[in-house]
């Protein structure tokens, strides 16, 4: 099975680009501007490539195949009419990715074995935010305790793994969690915006993985988790060794923006 990077390619999402090629081919039959051959060949393509999409929408559980099959046939169709079927923004995207091999894209971070990507730098949390601004649907990354500290337009980024407890306490809930800040000056005056750089437009999951890569924990559309529960035996606290893998994605039900 191939493994998906940045966007996830769906029977929806191949469906919806067919419907733009299908507008194309139209108007290049009105310009004449394809040789009846040639014609003939991305009609063809066009009608192989709907039907692998329909038969991918046909199953109850669309799996990555399915979804690479409508993904295969519609660039058939797209070479066919001499048109590139992704936009310049998805061919930036594809390029970045390829350069940095990091980050992979899933539509389930529970389902994505990250054991083997390496933890994320600080340079490199840059590169998230420009994956996303290119048009990621999901980013993954992994980060571990010692954080990652960097600026993006304007942010103070700072993904922590933070206590909330004192560590002699062990009684107490256990927390990590991760912030960030941006400055903003308004009226000749700093102020800090203590937010969250993905609060607008963007949905996160989080999974806390220990050193044996065992998933122990999962944390939704907050930054913060309770391990307590999961370390009720131990004595010594500030030993403890977790990664965090970080599931970005865009929120469609939220209006995007970043300022």
């Amino acid at each position: 099975m191939k493994e998906f990077k940045g966007e996830m390619f769906s029977p929806e999402s191949a469906e919806k680009r067919l419907s733009t090629l299908k507008t194309k081919l139209a108007d290049k039959k009105l310009a004449d501007s394809l040789a009846d051959q040639k014609l003939s060949n991305a009609e063809l393509a066009l009608i192989e490539a709907q039907q692998a999409v329909k038969a991918a929408k046909a199953h109850k559980n669309k799996t990555q195949i399915d979804a690479e099959v409508a993904k295969d046939d519609v660039i058939v169709f797209s070479k066919a009419m001499e048109i590139n079927p992704l936009s310049e923004n998805e061919l930036k995207l594809m390029k970045f990715e390829k350069e940095i091999g990091v980050f992979r894209g899933a539509g389930n971070l529970s389902r994505c074995n990250m054991e083997n990507v390496r933890v994320m730098t600080d340079d490199e949390v840059k590169n998230v935010l420009k994956m996303l601004d290119l048009g990621a649907t999901h980013v993954n990354f992994q980060i571990s305790n010692d954080g990652v500290y960097s600026n993006y337009a304007g942010w103070d980024i700072s993904l922590d793994i933070m206590r909330h407890c004192d560590i002699g306490f062990p009684h107490e809930e256990l927390e990590f969690s991760i912030n960030n800040s941006k400055l903003i000056v308004d009226n000749d005056e700093d102020e800090y915006d203590d937010g969250n750089i993905f609060d607008h437009g963007y949905s996160y999951e989080m999974v806390f993985i220990n050193e044996q890569n065992e998933i122990i924990d999962k944390a939704y559309y907050n930054f913060r988790v309770n391990l307590e529960k999961f370390e009720k035996n131990r004595e010594k606290y500030s030993d403890l060794k977790y990664k965090i893998c970080i599931n970005i994605f865009r929120d469609d039900e939220t209006d995007f923006y970043r300022k």
